[in-house]
């Protein structure tokens, strides 16, 4: 069971909505053109139409909702098939067997599994996010670094009682919930480290 759903929700997360809609309304391989990057921003910036970033924003998200979300009804809401369908769907959306295993940096599909799954971790990468952007380094990858670093120890610290209240799982062993999501931002700053090294290199020659 457990490998029959974590493959489920891989080849879910692997659907490469970016490059279908880029193909339908720019008639465009997206991973070519701009960073690359199988994507909601890529998306955006390289056909320039805000609308185009936030549909496959959305549909990146909701694959990783739908991810979680059948798993949980397939598994009867078995705590180890749905922390891995987490991990699993934002692997196939970064290395997408559609793509010849490219893809994207797995925010968007992200936040679909976190809200289905660890709500609060969303909010503290949400906050740590702006407080990175605005308050720290405007850099969007550096603000997205920083989130990713700060939100799972952040959610390792609150009380027990908080994670079991907001998670849809029924288990008294939290550790294990802190757990999954350190490794799905560990996941997720995988797909970070070639642009914050460019970014890293830029600085230093000038």
């Amino acid at each position: 069971m457990i490998f029959f759903t974590s493959i489920l929700s891989y080849l879910i997360g692997s659907i490469p909505f970016a490059y279908i809609l880029i193909k339908i309304y720019v008639k465009q391989d997206i991973r070519i053109i701009g960073s690359g990057n199988v994507g909601a921003m890529n998306s955006y910036e390289t056909t320039g139409k805000k609308w185009i970033g936030i549909v496959v924003f959305f549909l990146d998200m909701l694959k990783g909702l739908a991810a979680v979300l059948i798993v949980c009804f397939i598994s009867e809401n078995d705590f180890l098939s749905v922390a891995l369908s987490v991990i699993f769907a934002v692997v196939g959306h970064n290395y997408s067997i559609f793509l010849k295993f490219k893809g994207g940096r797995g925010l968007a599909t992200a936040v679909g599994v976190g809200l289905a799954t660890f709500p609060l971790a969303v909010v503290f990468w949400g906050i740590f996010w702006l407080i990175g952007i605005y308050i720290l380094k405007k850099d969007l990858f550096i603000a997205n670094a920083i989130a990713l670093i700060c939100s799972p120890i952040a959610f390792y610290f609150l009380p027990d009682n908080w994670i079991l209240s907001s998670s849809i799982f029924a288990i008294n062993q939290t550790l294990f919930i802190k757990s999954t999501v350190a490794l799905l931002c560990a996941v997720i700053f995988l797909a970070h480290i070639e642009p914050l090294k460019q970014i890293f290199n830029k600085k230093d020659a000038e």
